[in-house]
């Protein structure tokens, strides 16, 4: 199991929301990796676009759609002790192990519902699904996704 990267990395976001009865909101993000780990290699450096439109149902709910654009980069680098040198095809036993096999581009649709549950608490459910996905090899399979988030409003 890998607890981290093994490198120091910076995470950027910068959002722009415009509220009223409809708001529309923007956001990117980026997640640099800098140097290499002590096996000298570094995960890929991730970037990220969103957008999502939110309207008022009710004072209360707020239904939304959005889009999520991501991009990770491959694996600069490897792991030697993960080669076996000999083998048939690739000195790489499993596809996992490749490091050119990560990363790549994927679009998901997101549709979710606010819920102001008091003055200051809010429920937000929301749903995904991939639209789009390029990706650098054989990755695990993503059918959708679901977040639930309970906040509280200062």
């Amino acid at each position: 199991m890998q607890l981290g990267s093994g490198t120091y990395d910076f995470p950027f976001a910068i959002n722009y929301q415009y509220g009223g009865a409809h708001d529309i909101s923007v956001g990117l993000s980026a997640r640099i990796r800098t140097g290499t780990n002590d096996r000298d290699y570094r995960l890929g450096n991730n970037y990220g676009l969103n957008g999502r439109y939110q309207f008022d149902l009710s004072p209360r709910l707020q239904p939304f759609i959005g889009v999520d654009f991501e991009y990770s980069e491959k694996i600069h680098g490897q792991d030697d002790s993960l080669i076996i040198l000999g083998l048939p095809v690739s000195p790489y036993p499993a596809s996992i192990t490749n490091p050119k096999l990560f990363g790549g581009k994927k679009i998901h649709l997101k549709l979710g519902l606010l819920w102001r549950l008091a003055k200051d608490y809010r429920l937000t459910v929301e749903i995904g699904a991939p639209l789009y996905k390029k990706l650098n090899g054989p990755q695990p399979k993503e059918n959708w996704q679901t977040t639930i988030n309970i906040s509280s409003v200062l």
